[in-house]
């Protein structure tokens, strides 16, 4: 089975992961699908490092550990026991089997800084198959709600 190297974001991460979020597949699978400036990515890494109630987590495989292939970020409910997850994995990197592993390595990470968190949740545009393939193969169940026009949710009771 492939594993991951899987670590909390830092600030040499920003390019990166810029680049990643502006590639044509991923932004044709985001929920805001606009292109993303320097200075508007800038400003939410920033925030999004600073955040107590946002974790940005980045992966990349054992043979090449300082070349991001992916990226997860869980956004935390103020209930503080709920959390939202979104993946964006390289388009380079797709269609390897890796996005399971991206999210269940990840999820484990992010645990063990965040014992309280007792359901993750995922949102998926209809559209995005793999995306919901990945989750399930993860372990997510698909959800009957919230009900969001354009999305299915995915849901993991830890």
């Amino acid at each position: 089975m492939k594993t991951l190297i899987v670590r909390p974001a830092q600030a040499s991460d920003s390019a990166r992961i810029l680049s990643m979020r502006n590639e044509p597949r991923t932004r044709a699978m985001s929920l805001t699908t606009d292109v993303v400036t320097q200075d508007q990515h800038e400003a939410w890494f920033a925030k999004t490092l600073a955040s107590s109630s946002r974790k940005l987590y980045v992966a990349a495989l054992p043979a090449a550990p300082d070349a991001i292939m992916g990226v997860c970020r869980f956004d935390i409910a103020q209930s503080g026991d709920e959390a939202e997850i979104s993946i964006n994995l390289a388009e380079a990197a797709q269609g390897q089997g890796l996005s399971p592993i991206l999210i269940t390595s990840c999820v484990s990470l992010f645990q063990v800084h965040n014992p309280a968190i007792r359901t993750i949740l995922a949102r998926v545009r209809h559209e995005n198959v793999a995306s919901q393939k990945s989750f399930l193969r993860a372990g997510f169940q698909q959800d009957a709600s919230p009900v969001e026009a354009g999305c299915l949710w995915y849901r993991l009771e830890i």
